[in-house]
């Protein structure tokens, strides 16, 4: 296989950020292969816990921008819960967090994981 690939693992998370991207692309375009562990359980059914997917460089950088939007919807809840509970312990404290959270979401929007990787591609 000569077509570009990525690797991808986020543990647990693998197959359900997996199933998103596949929602949104066309998944004839891609080559999947999914690097699995049994799990400990009453199903027993295998987690994926990597996946290394293939496709053209357009589809790729697609799939690129899909996992980034998941990672930065995921971080941006997380910091939204912390406010919310900064606000219920305390209000200063609500109001630090929330300029902690806003000063993050700046620096992400500046310095995304999508142009990073654009940047160390064209060096």
């Amino acid at each position: 296989m000569d077509e570009p690939r990525i690797g991808i693992s986020l543990g647990e998370d693998t197959e359900r950020l997996l199933q998103d991207v596949l929602g949104e692309v066309d998944d004839d375009d891609l080559y999947i292969e999914r690097e699995l562990e049994e799990s400990e359980g009453l199903a027993g059914e295998p987690i994926t816990f990597g996946v290394i997917i293939g496709g053209s460089a357009v589809v790729l950088s697609a799939v690129l921008r899909l996992i980034e939007r998941r990672l930065e919807h995921k971080r941006q809840w997380k910091a939204m819960k912390m406010v919310a509970e900064g606000f219920q312990s305390h209000p200063e404290l609500g109001k630090l967090l929330a300029q902690i959270a806003k000063k993050n979401a700046d620096v992400s929007i500046t310095y995304g994981i999508a142009k990073e990787a654009w940047a160390s591609k064209r060096q």
